[in-house]
């Protein structure tokens, strides 16, 4: 068994079951452009429309779930951050897909968008009756 896997990016401070499914932990993106990630086990495409990634962090308690994008430092071409968040596996748990901070955040064009000066974006779902996440469930990013 593997384990979670990261693809460009390092997996810090992960906690798994003892089947090796991941619970949560931190991704740090190492691709040269840290705009995209994909959460496999449920399903989402994360996607920076402006700026880009400084870390993912996960959380996948299912009385509590949520991740936490921290983005790199604005830059001062852009006035407003984008984030698409994509459920591009239905079969995979998850839904309901909701900003929990900053206060505020809007859905334009289908990204959520909010101020620059915001540097992090912290979003909730739930998993539903019988889609919650298997013991074995792997983490590929």
């Amino acid at each position: 068994q593997l384990g979670a896997l990261c693809f460009l990016c390092n997996l810090e401070n992960s906690r798994s079951t003892s089947e090796g499914a991941p619970v949560s932990g931190t991704i740090i993106p190492r691709d040269s452009y840290r705009q995209r990630a994909y959460i496999e086990p449920l399903g989402i495409y994360l996607q920076a429309d402006t700026g880009s990634f400084e870390s993912i962090k996960f959380d996948f308690d299912h009385k509590n779930p949520r991740l936490q994008v921290q983005f790199a430092e604005a830059a001062s071409t852009y006035h407003t951050r984008r984030l698409r968040v994509e459920k591009v596996a239905t079969s995979r748990p998850g839904h309901g897909f909701q900003v929990t901070a900053p206060s505020g955040v809007q859905t334009v064009r289908g990204a959520y968008e909010f101020p620059a000066i915001e540097a992090s974006i912290s979003l909730t779902w739930a998993y539903g009756p019988g889609t919650q996440m298997e013991e074995n469930q792997r983490l590929y990013i």
